[in-house]
Formats: C-alpha cells, sequence, structure tokens
C-alpha cells in the first residue's frame, strides 16, 4: 500500500472520529486533509503542545490580520466600492440583455425592411446605372420640362402647345416608363402654369385681338369644353369688371352712379362685343342642335344678371341725394340703353319704374315734411296777423305760373306753396303719367290734413277769437281753396299736360273730359269741411276794400286813399272785404316796403311756362316769410 493511500485510509480514520456535520464541510477541502495527514504523524508530545501553538499561530495571524486592515484599509474601500458597482453592472446587464432579448423580434422585422428597401435602392441604383449609360439620349426628355417652362414665362404658348402635345403622344406609346411619367408630370404643371396665365390675362383690360388669341389658346388647350370656356370667359371678364366697378369712389353718390353708368356701358358692351366674336350663338346652323341650345342661353343669362346686378345699384344711388340732378342721371341711363340696343340688350323699359318709383318716394317724403311743417307752424300761428300783399300788385294772366302772390298774407300756406312747388319741381325731372294718379292722391291727402288741421284750430279757438282773428281766418280759409288749390292744378296740368296724357292714352281731347277729373285735385271734395267754418260766400265781386287808421300823418291817408279799392285776382273771383284796425297801423309801411321788393325781384320768382314748374325764388320769397314771422312775433309779445 502506497503513503498517499495510507493518508487517505488515517484521514478518513480521524473523520469518522470527528462529528458528521464536520466531515460533510472538510470532506472536499484539500488543506484539511494535509493538515490531518500531518496531526497523525506527530508524536504526543507535539501532539499535547499543538493547541498551544495553534492558539499563538491564531494570535498571529489575527495580529497580521489587523496590521494588514490598518495599512491597506483604502484598499479594502475601494475594493468593496468595485464590488459594488460591479454587482450594479451587472444588474444593469443583466436588464439590457432582458430588453434585447424582448426587441430581438422587432428588430428582425426592422432588418427585413430593411432588406426591402436595400432592394429597391439596389433596383433604382441599377435603373440609375442604366439611364447613365443612355445619357445622351435622354438628355433631350429631360430637358423638356425645362423647356416648357421657360416657353410658357416668356410667352411663347404656340411653342408650349406643340410640346404640351408632343409629351401626350409619347406618354401614349410609353406609359409604363417611370421616366416618361415624371417627364409628364412636370410639362403638366408648366401646363397649368400656362391655364392660369391665360385666365389671369381674361382678368385684365384686354382687347379683342388678345381676347381672341386667348381663347384660342384655351381651345387647343383641351382642357374645358365649349360650355365651360363659356363659363371661364364670363367669369374672368367679370372679376375684372367688378374689380373696376368696386375701385369707384362711394363718397359721392352721383359721381359714384355716374361712373358706374359709364363703366358699365364701356365695359359690358365691350365684353359683348368680345363674347359675341368669339362664341357663335348666333349661328343658324347651331340654333338646330339640341345640345347647342344651352351654350347660347348662357350669355343672355350673364347679361340678364349684370342688367339685374346694375339697376339694383343704380337704385341705391339715386335713393340717396343727388342735389337735383336725377335728370342727369336719367339721361346717362337713357344712353347706356340705347346703346345697348345695337346689340339687341335694350333695358331701357327697366328704368322707369325705378325712377318713377324712386321720385314717388322722394315727393312723398317732401309732401310730408311740408305737411308736418305747416301742422307745427299752425300750432303757434296767431291770426291777429295780416300782412296785406295786395298793394303794388298788378294783374297776372290765367296762364301765368307765377305763385299767387296774395299767400305771403299768411306765411303758414306761402311757406306750405313753397314746399309743395319744390317738391313738384323735383319729381318732373324724371316723372311719367302714370304717377299723376299718386301724386294727385299724395298732394290730396296733404290738403286734407290742412283742412283737418284748420277745422280743429276753429273749433277749438273760435269762442275766444275776436273780431280781427275770425276775419283773418276766414281769409286764410278763402286763399287755400281760390288760390293755392287752383295753382296746384295748374302746376299739375303743365306737368301732367291733359293732351299728352290724351295721346298716350289714344283717345280723343273730348274724350279725356270724362276722365279729367281724375287729373286734377277735386277742390269741392277737399274744402267741404271747411265749408262748415266759413261764413256764406257772396256771388258778387265786391273788390277788398282797405281802411286804415291813421293817428297823425298826412301820408297815411293819401296812401290809403289810393289803394282803396283794390281788387284782388282770385281764380275763382271770389272777393272779401278786409276792414282796418289800429294793430294794422304801424304795419303798412312795412307791407309797402315789401311789395315793392317784390315788384324789383319779379323777374326773379317767375315760373317759366316751357312744360316745367319752376322753383321760386328762395331769397325773395323766403325773406318775405321771415318779415311775417317776425311780425307775428311781435303780435303775440304785446
Amino acid at each position: 500500500m502506497s503513503s498517499e493511500e495510507h493518508n487517505i485510509a488515517d484521514y478518513e480514520e480521524v473523520l469518522r472520529v470527528l462529528p458528521e456535520s464536520f466531515r460533510e464541510s472538510w470532506k472536499d477541502n484539500t488543506d484539511v486533509l494535509v493538515y490531518l495527514a500531518d496531526l497523525g504523524s506527530l508524536g504526543l508530545q507535539r501532539l499535547s503542545q499543538e493547541p498551544d501553538r495553534l492558539a499563538e499561530e491564531k494570535i498571529s495571524v489575527l495580529e497580521q490580520t489587523q496590521d494588514l486592515a490598518f495599512h491597506n484599509y483604502k484598499t479594502f474601500i475601494q475594493a468593496a466600492e468595485c464590488s459594488h458597482k460591479i454587482f450594479q453592472d451587472f444588474n444593469k446587464i443583466e436588464f439590457r440583455l432582458n430588453s434585447l432579448m424582448d426587441n430581438l423580434p422587432l428588430f428582425k422585422e426592422k432588418c427585413a425592411e430593411f432588406g426591402k428597401e436595400a432592394q429597391k435602392i439596389n433596383a433604382r441604383w441599377r435603373q440609375a446605372s442604366s439611364t447613365l449609360a443612355k445619357h445622351p439620349h435622354l438628355l433631350e426628355f429631360l430637358e423638356m420640362p425645362q423647356l416648357m417652362d421657360t416657353y410658357v414665362r416668356n410667352g411663347y404658348y404656340d411653342e408650349a402647345l406643340e410640346l404640351s402635345a408632343y409629351v401626350k403622344r409619347l406618354e401614349r406609346k410609353h406609359i409604363d416608363i417611370p421616366l416618361i411619367k415624371s417627364i409628364v408630370q412636370d410639362v403638366q404643371s408648366s401646363t397649368n402654369v400656362m391655364l392660369s396665365y391665360l385666365l389671369t390675362k381674361l382678368s385684365t383690360n384686354i382687347q379683342l385681338p388678345d381676347c381672341l388669341k386667348v381663347v384660342g389658346y384655351l381651345r387647343r388647350m383641351d382642357v374645358f369644353n365649349d360650355l365651360e370656356l363659356r363659363i371661364k370667359f364670363l367669369q374672368a371678364r367679370d372679376s375684372w369688371f367688378l374689380k373696376v366697378i368696386n375701385d369707384i369712389d362711394k363718397t359721392d353718390a352721383y359721381e359714384h352712379v355716374i361712373k358706374v353708368i359709364e363703366n358699365s356701358r364701356v365695359h359690358l358692351f365691350d365684353i359683348t362685343t368680345q363674347y359675341r366674336a368669339i362664341f357663335s350663338d348666333d349661328d343658324p346652323l347651331l340654333l338646330v342642335r339640341e345640345d347647342s341650345k344651352g351654350n347660347c342661353a348662357i350669355f343672355h343669362s350673364w347679361i340678364t344678371w349684370k342688367i339685374s346686378w346694375f339697376l339694383s345699384i343704380l337704385e341705391i344711388d339715386i335713393s340717396a341725394d343727388l342735389g337735383g340732378r336725377i335728370d342727369s342721371v336719367l339721361a346717362q341711363c337713357m344712353y347706356f340703353g340705347l346703346s345697348f340696343s345695337r346689340v339687341s340688350i335694350d333695358f331701357r323699359p327697366l328704368l322707369i319704374p325705378i325712377f318713377q318709383n324712386v321720385a314717388l318716394k322722394k315727393f312723398y317724403s317732401a309732401v310730408d315734411r311740408a305737411t308736418f311743417k305747416f301742422e307745427r307752424i299752425m300750432e303757434n300761428f296767431a291770426f291777429a296777423i295780416y300782412t296785406n300783399t295786395s298793394l303794388l300788385v298788378t294783374s297776372l294772366s290765367e296762364s301765368s305760373l307765377q305763385p299767387p302772390i296774395t299767400l305771403l298774407d299768411f306765411y303758414p300756406l306761402a311757406q306750405y306753396c313753397n314746399d309743395i312747388l319744390n317738391a313738384l319741381n323735383e319729381l318732373k325731372l324724371c316723372c311719367s303719367f302714370s304717377v299723376s294718379k299718386d301724386v294727385i292722391t299724395s298732394i290730396s291727402n296733404s290738403l286734407d290734413r290742412l283742412v283737418k288741421v284748420l277745422v280743429a284750430i276753429h273749433s277749438k279757438k273760435h269762442h275766444r277769437m275776436n273780431e280781427l282773428e275770425i276775419e283773418n281766418f276766414s281769409k286764410f280759409c278763402f286763399l287755400l281753396s281760390s288760390e293755392l288749390v287752383p295753382h296746384l292744378n295748374k302746376c299739375l296740368s303743365v306737368i301732367f299736360p291733359p293732351e299728352s296724357i290724351s295721346q298716350t292714352l289714344g283717345i280723343t281731347s273730348l274724350e279725356f273730359k270724362k276722365y279729367e277729373h281724375l287729373c286734377k285735385l277735386n277742390s269741392d271734395l277737399m274744402l267741404e269741411s271747411l265749408q262748415k267754418v266759413l261764413p256764406s260766400r257772396i256771388d258778387e265781386d265786391m273788390g277788398l276794400t282797405i281802411t286804415i287808421h291813421s293817428k297823425n300823418t298826412a301820408d297815411d291817408e293819401q296812401l290809403v286813399t289810393e289803394n282803396r279799392n283794390v281788387t284782388l285776382n282770385y281764380v275763382n273771383n271770389d272777393s272779401s272785404e278786409l276792414s282796418g284796425s289800429p294793430d294794422t297801423d304801424k304795419y303798412i309801411d312795412e307791407t309797402s316796403s315789401s311789395n315793392i321788393i317784390r315788384e324789383e325781384s319779379k323777374d326773379e320768382i317767375e315760373m317759366s311756362e316751357e312744360n316745367t314748374v319752376n322753383k321760386i325764388d328762395g331769397k325773395v320769397f323766403d325773406g318775405l316769410l321771415h318779415d311775417a314771422r317776425e311780425t307775428d312775433e311781435c303780435i303775440q309779445d304785446e
């Protein structure tokens, strides 16, 4: 038996002596095996000393360990820290490895996609290589988009259309080649730019020759059919026309409407001429075709819409204050319609209702203002006032249109007459026979309100009126019935001549006599309410006697003598007598001087008899009204 086998046997023998737990832990430890072998070879003396030696060795090792720890504590700390960091790094590595394992399937998919993309890139690279090899032959094709863009931007539309047609033929032959598709797309983009340029050019102030060229290019492009091309043409021209109209200054209504009429007349006529020169709507061969009837209706619909649009703007503008120049606007509109009659678009009959309605509205408003003003004046009017204007007044002919000067005796009547005549003067600028009934009805209603005001004043104040006020009230009513109403009838007969109305109706003057009452004011019916409050009228013409009580001067007596019997020229030959009153003595000089002013200003206040009713001179008439108002205020103060 060898020594090694003997040691193992001794080792096993020693292990049997020790507890089983020690045997299991030291069984595989080589150092324990060696020590036990040495221990077994010791004698008894050394074996008894072995515990002491081990204790001393333990103390020595402990001291060495402490000394080592003392001198190398930093190394131990660093080793501990490194161990901790290594532990953390291992944890991170473990986490990232787990994450990598989770993402490996996705990475696999991405790699597959990358492979596919790489294949595509490789295929394209092969195509590019093939293209590069054939570069001289493909250069001409590659320059087509740039050449097309140059043609379009420089206005060489004929060359651009030829190139576009060649590219279309090339596309039909080689539709499967990507390069050809790319060239076709680029050329098509330049073609769209060219289309935009052509449509923009139609939206400018373009003349007929250029219009023909542009529409010819559009037809060659074959982008629109004939119906769409007509619509595009009208849309482009209309956008330019609206821009011209919108640029007109709207500050002054008269200037705005005149410029709108002028621009509409010129530009719409040009657009009509251009359209008819380009599109053959009047061709008899096209009119019998069913598919061409809709094309012919496009322009008619458009021009009807533009005329309606123009009439709406016209109605808005003439409804504003034109400073009495509505006749000028009417003349311009009629000239506009006359110009369009040359192209069979005469819309002048449509103008009549517009001007007629606007004139009537303004007339109604003026009459209402005159009536309201009369009512306001009569609220504080004192009938003790009487300004005698019959002195130094000569008789007027029946055909004269001069307003009765006697109306100035009472300034409310004069003011009302002046306002109504102003309204008639504005109405006559553009009125037709068809509005005669409305005008007469409006004036009749106004006079009815005047009569109601007088009746109300009489019923309210007649118990408190003295003899002079009652007499002046009667004169006021007589002037209303015998001077104002007949004069208004005379003015209406000038604005609406019965002879002209009968000719328009196609009847004779004798037949028109049956309906003549419809063309004038019915004074008897309107003034029927006044008959109850007025004294009985004297049939015989006795004249108007003026009696003036003078206190001190002989000049006043001479003036009374010269004007003792002055006959007033009433239309109905009515007469009334004015009894003198001490209250009127101090106003005789004022009245005489006022009459002299009226005689000197006779030429200024006369109205023209040439089929119009001219305005009363504002300065003279309003001055006399002002004097009368001051006199009224003096009487009220006293």
